[in-house]
């Protein structure tokens, strides 16, 4: 019998981490899925305890590969994925107990849905199964362009992990992740939400993000922005002339991720040297000029005091 879920999860060296996302699907209200573990390359035990999770367990698979990235594995389950919706989990990260449940519920409200969001909370590794914040609203985007003007102004939050994905739809419009060195979770929620037809948000934390050193978040390089940069130039030309993208995304997308990236490296410590160097390579000074028109009024602050100060302007980013 097909299942209604898939739950792919990429393990790459996360033997301390993996066996407490295991135990949140163990603790599920909803049964109805199959889970795909991607064992990408491991060096630790991660590929034994995926072995023993499967073997002890029916509707569990496992592939065993070559590092080929995060992007690389969630792909290669994505790949064999069944169910009707796909599900991201990364090795770190846990469900809360009702969230296959809560998804389910979003699929209910609009049968008609391309993906369904959900809330999220950070956790640190001693609060990994908190409770979350509890909610029983939703939101209902028939035209997904008011979901997308959410997300650019960062009103709504979509984690690539975390939200379900109508399988058939993701093949029908071909996506998958890109392999990029920054932001490829965030490029590929841009790609999923300009092809979505309709959409709902579930306003209940169900995703325990942990908040943990050495993890992919905790580094960047200069030309890991760069490289990324590049993607989303790329992106801004392929949806300039689609009638599913708003003419706000259309105007602000690329500029606004600029900003967001000016604002990882001043976190990361860039030095002022580097800083201005990545400003030249991400034509910043440019990409600010346009967020003087951006509908929040903090944006538009943070552009002109860039345009007038970049000194200021890294300062700003760091303590905001």
């Amino acid at each position: 019998m097909t299942p209604e879920f898939s739950i792919v999860i990429p393990a790459y060296n996360v033997e301390a981490y993996l066996g407490n996302t295991l135990k949140s699907l163990d603790r599920q209200t909803c049964r109805d899925f199959e889970v795909i573990l991607v064992d990408d390359g491991s060096t630790d035990g991660t590929g034994a305890i995926c072995d023993d999770y499967a073997a002890a367990r029916d509707g569990v698979r496992v592939i065993h590969q070559s590092n080929r990235g995060l992007s690389g594995a969630r792909n290669s389950g994505l790949g064999i994925a069944e169910g009707e919706f796909v599900i991201f989990l990364d090795g770190d990260d846990t469900f809360q107990d009702d969230a296959i449940d809560i998804f389910r519920e979003g699929i209910e409200i609009c049968p008609d849905a391309s993906l369904v969001g959900a809330g999220y909370h950070n956790v640190s590794p001693e609060e990994i199964f908190s409770q979350s914040k509890r909610s029983h609203t939703c939101r209902i985007y028939d035209d997904v362009r008011n979901l997308q003007n959410e997300f650019l102004r960062r009103r709504t939050v979509v984690l690539a992990p975390g939200t379900a994905y109508r399988r058939q739809w993701m093949a029908d419009n071909e996506l998958h992740f890109r392999t990029m060195p920054f932001s490829e979770d965030i490029f590929f929620i841009w790609t999923a939400l300009t092809h979505a037809h309709a959409a709902v948000y579930m306003d209940t934390e169900i995703y325990n993000y942990l908040q943990r050193p050495g993890s992919i978040m905790h580094s960047v390089k200069t030309d890991s922005l760069i490289e990324a940069y590049s993607a989303y130039k790329g992106l801004e030309r392929q949806l300039y002339s689609s009638l599913r993208v708003s003419q706000t995304v259309k105007c602000f997308l690329k500029a606004r991720w600029v900003l967001g990236a000016l604002h990882t490296a001043s976190r990361r410590g860039f030095d002022r040297g580097e800083f201005s160097d990545l400003m030249a390579a991400l034509d910043g000074e440019a990409n600010m000029q346009t967020l003087r028109c951006f509908p929040d009024f903090r944006v538009r602050l943070l552009a002109r005091v860039c345009t007038a100060s970049p000194k200021l302007f890294k300062h700003l980013l760091k303590w905001r």
